[in-house]
């Protein structure tokens, strides 16, 4: 006779254990909290707004860096005009005293409801900055606030202002490497308990510097330690592209590349090319083509230069007008 072999007991599937929950136990896990929904702010570009996953991220912290000349200070001004038409306060610690107030007012910066601080360390920015956002809190909790730093690089630690008497001359306190990356990490570790508990973000401008002796992998990193890379929910990087020439005139403008290295809010490594026109800013419009095309959300239409959104067939270049006929397409398309 055949021995009948016995089932091996299966481990319940998630759903059924907690569908044996009671409803005592799903009232504790209720009020002890759960996990908050991403609330965004829009930066005033279509195609970054797409690539971040919605916009900017309140609470968190993001690193833009780059090359020389490619923006990296302008992106932060346009976010702020942007943050400013939706009813937020902007807070602009300009550690590199390169802020320019006539180009601010022509990107459409609000100077007069902006804060602006030039504190010389680390140590003092990061009192500030906590001083701030206490204050503005007090007085409106659902405020939000933008705080940008420009630049990490050229912010040193408070052992770098240390004057020698003897010496006669500015001279590191701390004969250790690694100060300002300490100062840094402690910066990151208060921003990033402090700013998420209210509708806050901080956005650090930094440089790139080249690895010495290195032949392989990344040649370039970003100074200040590695505590930006690891706090930060978005990290941009911005490099040199071509020039906007016109026929017959001078340069009009530059072509910059934005490439998403790092993003906790939606799908990373996702590109575009971005155009800066000297004389107004970020062109809002550029580079939306190519990630909706990249994204699947439109297709190719069929010919070379045309795009297809249901039935409508339109060139790339015309994606602006289609919009502004329907403007319920862009929000369907973001």
């Amino acid at each position: 006779m055949k021995m009948k072999r016995k089932k091996k007991k299966r481990f319940p599937r998630l759903a059924g254990v907690e569908s044996k929950l009671s409803d005592k136990i799903r009232k504790i896990i209720g009020s002890l909290g759960q996990p908050p929904s991403i609330k965004w702010v829009r930066t005033g570009i279509h195609a970054l707004d797409l690539m971040f996953g919605g916009g900017i991220p309140l609470g968190r912290i993001i690193e833009v860096f780059g090359d020389e000349s490619t923006g990296k200070s302008l992106l932060a001004w346009t976010i702020a005009k942007a943050w400013q038409e939706q009813g937020g306060v902007v807070v602009v610690f300009d550690t590199e005293a390169t802020a320019p107030r006539k180009f601010m007012r022509r990107v459409g910066v609000n100077i007069e409801e902006l804060i602006y601080r030039r504190p010389d360390t680390i140590e003092e920015l990061e009192k500030e900055l906590l001083l701030l956002l206490n204050v503005l809190t007090k007085a409106d909790k659902e405020a939000k606030i933008l705080f940008i730093h420009d630049s990490i690089a050229a912010t040193c630690s408070a052992g770098e202002w240390e004057y020698d008497k003897k010496a006669k001359m500015l001279v590191p306190k701390e004969a250790e490497m690694a100060a300002r990356a300490r100062a840094m990490s402690r910066l990151m570790r208060h921003c990033a308990a402090v700013i998420s508990k209210y509708n806050a973000v901080y956005i650090g401008v930094n440089q790139v510097r080249d690895k010495i002796g290195v032949m392989f992998g990344e040649k370039t990193t970003t100074p200040g330690g590695r505590a930006i890379k690891f706090h930060a929910s978005l990290r941009l990087q911005l490099n040199r592209g071509g020039r906007i020439d016109v026929e017959g005139q001078r340069p009009i403008g530059v072509i910059c590349n934005a490439f998403v290295k790092k993003n906790k809010c939606a799908e990373p490594f996702r590109k575009a090319p971005l155009r800066i026109i000297w004389k107004r800013g970020f062109d809002e419009w550029a580079g939306l083509a190519e990630v909706l095309e990249e994204s699947g959300r439109i297709v190719s239409g069929g010919k070379p230069g045309f795009l297809k959104i249901g039935k409508i067939r339109f060139r790339r270049k015309n994606l602006k007008i289609i919009v502004d006929k329907r403007p319920e397409l862009l929000e369907d398309l973001l």
